[in-house]
Formats: structure tokens, C-alpha cells, sequence
């Protein structure tokens, strides 16, 4: 069963019951209705900002109008599709919506007191964020961040906008992101990136994820309800934000909304393929389409093939064509073929909230596994256990241990390791609000521990009784990292660790194992069968019953808001030095290949290189790894214009993309 905390211990029913007996409306001392709400160190919006209440701007304010779906939020004046792209892919699933946005939030004279409230998964725990609901509008009385375009009196969108900023310290910390992070805030789930430029035909086979494959991967996370989100690298000669031929943006966030592969029967495209269905018949012609969404809300978002009016859905039964309605697919939503898809997105973001979809996503057939979780909250402390990544041996075999035990039942036992920074919004504002420097590369490697082994004093085992059988591939500048493998049964060791030593930061560590393992740590806290929904039973907001065949609300031309401000928290690229070898190759791994997301290294003087795999020479010496290598992506966000063709200059030499996420 899920449990709420109050976020800053503001609870809400006590809070709104103190308002309904003073008659006052409720007004937030802890994000307040003026500038250090909106901002902490740049002013990124201009003109005068108002803060006033729904009622003030416009007739017949209303929580939520009809129902809730993808299209009710567009970005405003503020860099953060990335949160908006997110929570569209939230809106479109009714489980996750009803724990986002809690019932019985409401207008209504007899039970409005200003006051409304949010949940959000936050460093291994659900909290219930409280916000009042004044809005900051521009001098035409204009909502200035997201809003609906289309009921302009719905105002669960800013409202929720607010409370994830307040969440975020302000509204400025909004500015640039990744997706998967605020997926991850929104379900509490397991994220993982997939690049798609490895779908495309390259010299080096191993480098290669055959589309097809890819594709029943994604049809079957979809089905246990995984969400996506895509963006495309800005290319050399490209800008941020730039619009491309085919109506599509670079350097911008996307949601996925929906998948459809429909089946050719009798000779015409006219049967949908089940989400629990079979894989076709190779001899069964399919067409594959995704339906995605811009949040800019904009109604020409793509002009390609199966884009609105195009000939390619000639070939779709009528009664198909009525369920899907392509020809209504403004707001910013679209269809998109498979390949097409592929072939301009490059990178793509999936978070799991059933466990069982990133099971199949690596490859197992297994279905329905019994997953139990067990969260440890640790920190490394720089001096004492904050060892790095293994390049000093010295210090290595300091860093943090936590054993766990794989149950006996089966041959092998399926095992999800999550390891997560926190407190990241306390280092931003010590950074006086760059999100440089934000996150620190971080990976982790599995041990097996020899029989009968015990370990010292302090809890630790001896490097002599330890076996490594796994570890993340990459070490990485980003919120979370994750990995799954099966081992047999027996006890394990998992040591979380930084790419470079002493550095202090705190973690989350979730571990998934399939049945009923165990884990030895005092600072564990466990629960059983991760996002529980048991305790929402119910439909607990309106939701479009069938919003493929029943859509009700109109959708006009809203006008495009990129980012305001560019500039804002610019960040420099970083040189690429000469990689150190690995000091005990044996035993330590080598460092591993820099994959930034979303922030660059905040120590440019250091950066981790490919690890070597199987144990190289004594003698070995990485070299600096090509585009083929290095597969996974660089974020960099808060750019100027100079910064990214700085950026680009370095991508030449390093053969890699950068890509910016606005």
C-alpha cells in the first residue's frame, strides 16, 4: 500500500479544513506568490507578472473539464518540455493519473479554500505537495507557463506545473531536463535508454538493435503500461530548437502516447494487433505507427508520411480510420511510422513502473515474476567511503557495501539494481543555480561472496573472497542508473560507487529480486510489490473513457512557446584528456565511458573512458573511444548559442552528437 508524506509538513486536509473554518483562502509561505518562487539567480521571464487566482482570469474556473488526456497541457513560456512531454505520457495512463492527481479537488463555492495538492516519488518515497492557486499571468491576464489551449478555464495543468516547481525549489529549475527524470518523479518506476541511432546500419554488427526487435520490445512495455518519451540530436548545421523539413523540432521533448500495429486480413489493413497478443505471422503484412505528441501544442507538429491528410491512409480500413481519426490529431499529437520514427529520433526514454516490462526488455521470456524491493539510502563521504570507480586500488575497496541473499527456488534468480542520486535540488542552489555539477558519474558492481566467508568489524568483506559477476557498463552523469541480470542463488555484495573518488554525494539503492530475497543492511527499508495501486480503487479523476474513438474537446492553433530564454545557465563542453590505465586490471575496473545526462562533468579535467571487457594487459592503455563506441548520449542543458557550437566543434573531434533538451 502506497503512503503519502507531506512535503515540507504541509498536510493538506488540515491545512484546507484551517481554511474552510476562517473563510480565508489558503495562501503558501513556503512558495510564495513572488519572485523566489519564479526564480533564484536568473530572471529568465520578462514583462510584469501578475499572481492571481483561477476565479481572475477566467469565467467558470473548473479543476478538470470533462476529463483529463495528453493534449490538456502545453508548454509556456519556460524551457520545460521535458516535464511536459512526461506528463503527458502520465495523463494517458488512468493508474498513474490517480495517484498523481488525488480526487475531489474542486471549484465548487461549498469546498474551495485555495489550496490543492500533488504526489510525486521523491528519493524512494511518495509526498503529497501542497500548493495555493495563484497563477503567475502576463499583463494580458495570460497564464505564462503551461496551460490548455483549449478549455483555457481548466487549470489542473499550472497547478500541477506548480507544485512540481515547488518540488524543484522554483519554477527557474524547470529550465532544460531530461524526460525519464520526471517520469521517474511522476510513477517511481525504472528508467532505461535505448539509442536509436543503433537501429540504423552500421559497420560494426555489435553496435546494431534490429528494429523488429526493438519494436516487440516496445509493443509489449506498452502493453503493462511502460512509458516513453524521444528527441532528436541537434545536428551539425542545426540550432536549438530548430524546426526541420518535416515539421519535426530538434533538441526537444516528445511523448509517446500511443502504439498500433495493424494487421493486413484479406487483403486490406482492417484487425488491430492485441497488446496481449501474439507476435504475426512474418507472412502477415503489418503497419506499425506511433502516436506522438509535440507539448507545444501546435497543430501542424509533423508533415511526413501518416502525418494529417496523408495518402499513406488510403490503406487503412474505414473503420479503423474512424478509431484512429488522423485527421484530428491537433494539439500537437501526431502519427508516426516505425521506421520514420527511428530514423529521425535518436534517443528514446522508457520507464517501467511494472517491473516485468524491463525483465522483457532484456531479453527473458519470463512474465508475471513476483518482485520484491528493498531501498537503502546511502551516502559517500569523501575521505571515508567515497573510493571512485577502481582507477586507485587504494580506495576502491572503501566504498559502501550492501549484501544481499537470492533465494534457492530456481536455477537462476532475476535481479533489478536502481541506484539514484538525491538531494540534487540542495547542490543546485549551493551552485547558485547552474545544474552543472548536479549530478556526479555514478555505477555499481555485483560480487559474489566465497562460502562460509565472514566479513570484518565493520561489515565489509575482504577483496580475497569476492567474485565480480556484473556491474554497469557505463558510469554516468545522471539522476539514475539501472541494470538487470539473473545469478544463482547464493550471497551477493553490490558496492555503488562514483566514477572519480572522494566526492560526496547521497544515494538511493533499489534492489528488485524475483521471490523472496533478502538484504543485510541497516539502512534498508522494504516493501513488497513496488507501486502498489490497491489503495486507489476506483475511478478517482475523469478520464476519456476511449480517446481514440471518442474524442470530445476541439483543438485550435495554440501559438508555439520555445524557451524565452536560452542563455540561461550556459554550460561549456568538456576536453577530452588521455585516459589513465587501469591500475589493477585484474581486479578494478578501468574508467568507464562518459554518458552525461543531463548535465556535463562538472570537472573537466577528468573524464571517464570505455571500460575495457574481458581483462586487458597490465600494459593497456584505452584509447579514446569513437562515435561506434560510444552509443549512448550527451545532454548538456542551459546552452547559448556559443556554447553549442563550441559543442559542436568538440563533437567533431570526439565523433560524438550532443544533444540539448529544451
Amino acid at each position: 500500500m502506497s503512503t503519502f508524506k507531506p512535503y515540507l509538513e504541509q498536510n493538506f486536509e488540515v491545512l484546507k479544513s484551517n481554511c474552510l473554518k476562517s473563510g480565508k483562502l489558503f495562501e503558501d509561505d513556503k512558495f510564495p506568490a513572488n519572485d523566489t518562487s519564479l526564480y533564484r539567480f536568473q530572471k529568465f521571464v520578462t514583462g510584469k507578472i501578475s499572481w492571481k487566482r483561477p476565479h481572475e482570469i477566467t469565467q467558470n474556473p473548473q479543476f478538470i473539464v470533462d476529463f483529463i488526456e495528453p493534449n490538456d497541457l502545453d508548454q509556456g513560456q519556460i524551457g520545460n518540455c521535458w516535464m511536459v512531454a512526461a506528463a503527458a505520457c502520465v495523463l494517458s495512463v488512468p493508474e498513474y493519473l490517480k495517484r498523481v492527481i488525488p480526487d475531489g479537488q474542486t471549484f465548487d463555492k461549498n469546498n474551495y479554500a485555495g489550496i490543492f495538492h500533488f504526489r510525486f516519488w521523491i528519493n524512494g518515497e511518495w509526498v503529497d505537495v501542497v500548493v495555493d492557486d495563484r497563477i503567475p499571468v502576463n499583463e494580458n491576464n495570460h497564464p505564462i507557463f503551461c496551460h490548455n489551449s483549449v478549455d483555457k478555464n481548466e487549470i489542473f495543468g499550472p497547478l500541477l506545473e506548480k507544485a512540481y516547481a515547488k518540488l524543484n525549489v522554483c519554477y527557474e529549475f524547470l529550465i532544460g531536463g531530461n524526460s525519464k527524470d520526471a517520469l521517474l518523479d511522476f510513477t517511481g518506476g525504472v528508467n532505461e535508454t535505448y539509442d536509436l541511432t543503433r537501429c540504423l546500419p552500421t559497420a560494426k554488427k555489435d553496435r546494431f538493435i534490429e528494429p523488429n526487435t526493438l519494436w516487440e520490445l516496445m509493443f509489449k512495455a506498452a502493453g503493462i503500461k511502460s512509458l516513453f518519451s524521444c528527441a532528436a540530436d541537434v545536428r551539425p548545421n542545426q540550432r536549438m530548437e530548430q524546426r526541420t523539413n518535416n515539421g519535426l523540432v530538434v533538441g526537444h521533448a516528445y511523448s509517446i502516447i500511443q502504439l498500433f500495429e495493424i494487421l493486413n486480413v484479406g487483403g486490406q489493413f482492417s484487425e488491430f494487433r492485441l497488446s496481449t497478443g501474439k507476435k504475426p505471422d512474418p507472412s502477415v503484412k503489418t503497419i506499425r505507427l506511433l502516436k506522438i505528441r509535440n507539448p507545444w501544442g501546435q497543430k501542424e507538429s509533423y508533415r511526413g508520411r501518416w502525418g494529417k491528410s496523408a495518402s499513406e491512409w488510403k490503406q487503412i480500413a474505414p473503420k479503423l480510420e474512424q478509431v484512429l481519426q488522423p485527421n484530428k490529431t491537433d494539439d500537437g499529437e501526431f502519427y508516426m511510422s516505425f521506421d520514420d520514427f527511428y530514423t529521425f529520433f535518436t534517443s528514446m526514454d522508457t520507464v517501467h513502473v511494472d517491473l516485468d516490462g524491463l525483465a522483457n526488455d532484456q531479453g527473458t521470456n519470463q512474465t508475471d515474476l513476483n518482485w520484491d524491493l528493498t531501498q537503502i539510502n546511502g551516502e559517500w563521504i569523501s575521505g571515508k567511503n567515497a573510493g571512485g570507480c577502481g582507477n586507485d586500488p587504494k580506495t576502491f575497496w572503501t566504498n559502501p557495501q550492501h549484501t544481499f541473499d537470492l533465494p534457492s527456488k530456481k536455477e537462476k534468480c532475476a535481479l533489478i539494481v536502481s541506484l539514484l542520486q538525491t538531494d540534487t535540488a540542495q547542490k543546485r542552489i549551493n551552485s547558485n543555480g547552474a545544474s552543472q555539477g548536479i549530478y556526479e558519474a555514478i555505477g555499481f558492481f555485483v560480487y559474489s561472496i566465497k562460502a562460509d566467508s565472514k566479513p570484518d568489524s565493520s561489515g565489509k568483506y575482504d577483496k580475497s573472497v569476492l567474485t565480480q559477476v556484473s556491474r554497469i557498463n557505463t558510469f554516468m552523469y545522471q539522476k539514475e542508473i539501472s541494470k538487470r541480470c539473473e545469478l544463482p542463488p547464493g550471497k551477493y555484495v553490490i558496492m555503488p560507487c562514483c566514477f572519480e573518488k572522494n566526492k560526496n554525494a547521497k544515494y538511493l539503492l533499489r534492489l528488485y529480486i524475483e521471490g523472496n530475497g533478502t538484504v543485510s543492511d541497516q539502512n534498508k527499508n522494504t516493501q513488497v510489490k513496488p507501486n502498489d495501486t490497491k489503495d486507489f480503487v476506483g475511478p478517482i479523476v475523469p478520464i476519456n473513457p476511449n480517446p481514440a474513438v471518442n474524442p470530445v474537446k476541439p483543438n485550435p492553433t495554440p501559438t508555439p512557446n520555445p524557451n524565452p530564454n536560452p542563455e540561461v545557465n550556459p554550460v561549456k563542453p568538456n576536453p577530452t584528456p588521455t585516459p589513465n590505465p587501469n591500475p589493477n586490471p585484474a581486479v578494478n575496473p578501468v574508467k568507464p565511458n562518459l554518458t552525461p545526462t543531463p548535465n556535463p562533468n562538472p570537472n573537466p579535467s577528468v573524464k571517464p573512458d570505455q571500460i575495457v571487457d574481458p581483462k586487458p594487459s597490465p600494459n593497456h592503455i584505452p584509447q579514446q573511444p569513437n562515435r561506434g563506441e560510444v552509443y549512448d548520449k550527451w545532454y548538456f542543458n542551459g546552452m547559448n548559442q556559443k556554447d553549442i557550437e563550441n559543442l559542436k566543434n568538440q563533437a567533431k573531434q570526439t565523433t560524438t552528437n550532443a544533444c540539448l533538451i529544451m
